[in-house]
């Protein structure tokens, strides 16, 4: 637990710790990207009870799609629910949709004799890499794609061996296996790599990209089961959301499909890599494995889904069965329900959200948190 005698200069400091464990004592604080908003942008977010609905006219708002957004900027990314990934720029208070993957792009590209997947392509998570590129979740193949998002239809498979059969192996980003039939997110880090979730292997992974796309697990058993503790020994059950804390953790909510663990707020110290495998250590921030909304130090979520942390030392994210928008404070290490009193009026008042995969993505510039939910298929303001 972090100390709440710490000073606010002193946060830093505090968050890390003096415990004297080998685990503990190897944390390499995590580099966040300056251009991903899911990771330590924006601050004092105050979200409305009430969401207000964004009118779409291109967007195709399917099952499985996710949204992002670029920091700094007020560009919204979104997939769509047929195969399609599209822009949309809020700088005007209307949004401007820009299709940056048309519909059949992807299908044509999976169907390649080189390929053989004839299944259209189901798109899920996606993140901003760089200026020029987004990496994007294709649960059909089982891979994550690189999105040109300056030359329409420029596609190429990033990382992962093409094959409507899940897998799970680490190596070369051609030989990679993961297994995407649940929802699942992504967050660049500031030091060339890729970290997405792998809910079908109940694991983490990270995607060297400068080094030609080499994939490895950085946590996670491939079975669902809740373990907390040595970072080799520790178990997930369905991660589906990840962001990387303003000071180094990685941070990852679990939407619990199997039962034997999930509804969790989990923080990862990473470390290096030593000689009897990998250093760190995985502890639970919120929820106590209950699926329900409750608010507190003793909070439970119910099947979180989204990501994203803030400079004020927050996190947000999206209780899918309840509809509800949660936070948790690092200052506090108290879980709440924003634009209520508390959870227990949230949950009576009814959430606000449909909820199953709905994704949050910042526009720092305006304060907007967006919220895409795709049950209700709309895009919400608060």
């Amino acid at each position: 637990m972090r100390h709440l005698v710490c000073l606010l200069p002193l946060l830093v400091a505090c968050r890390e710790g003096t415990e004297a464990s080998a685990t503990q004592s190897t944390f390499v604080p995590i580099p966040t990207s300056s251009l991903d908003a899911a990771s330590c942008h924006g601050a004092g977010l105050a979200p409305a009870a009430v969401p207000t609905p964004v009118p779409l006219a291109t967007l195709n708002i399917g099952p499985s799609s996710q949204l992002a957004a670029e920091a700094g900027t007020q560009l919204l990314f979104a997939t769509g629910g047929d195969g399609a990934v599209v822009q949309i720029d809020m700088s005007s208070g209307t949004p401007v949709e820009t299709t940056i993957v048309s519909p059949g792009t992807l299908d044509a590209l999976l169907a390649n004799p080189l390929i053989g997947i004839a299944t259209p392509a189901v798109l899920s998570g996606l993140c901003v890499l760089d200026a020029a590129h987004l990496a994007v979740v294709e649960r059909t193949s089982n891979t994550i794609l690189l999105i040109n998002r300056l030359i329409p239809d420029t596609v190429a498979i990033l990382a992962g061996f093409p094959n409507e059969q899940p897998g799970f192996a680490d190596g070369p980003a051609a030989l990679a296996r993961f297994s995407f039939g649940a929802t699942s997110s992504c967050v660049p880090t500031g030091d060339g790599a890729l970290l997405v979730t792998d809910p079908g292997n109940h694991a983490l992974r990270r995607v060297e990209l400068a080094s030609g796309g080499f994939v490895v697990t950085v946590a996670g058993l491939g079975t669902p089961v809740h373990n907390d503790g040595n970072i080799s020994e520790a178990g997930f059950d369905t991660p589906s959301g990840i962001a990387i804390a303003c000071t180094g953790e990685l941070l990852v909510v679990e939407s619990g499909a199997s039962g034997n663990g999930g509804h969790r707020l989990r923080e990862l110290r990473v470390g290096s890599t030593g000689f009897f495998g990998a250093l760190g250590s995985v502890s639970t921030l919120a929820g106590d494995g209950v699926e329900s909304t409750i608010g507190g130090a003793m909070a439970s979520l119910a099947a979180p889904t989204g990501l994203l942390s803030t400079l004020d030392d927050a996190v947000f994210w999206m209780d899918a069965s309840t509809g509800l928008l949660r936070r948790y404070s690092f200052l506090t290490e108290l879980t709440d329900c924003p634009g209520f009193v508390d959870c227990a009026a949230a949950t009576m008042a009814g959430g606000p959200f449909a909820g199953v995969d709905a994704s949050l993505a910042l526009d720092e510039v305006s304060g907007s948190l967006y919220v895409l939910d795709p049950s209700a298929a709309t895009l919400f303001s608060l």
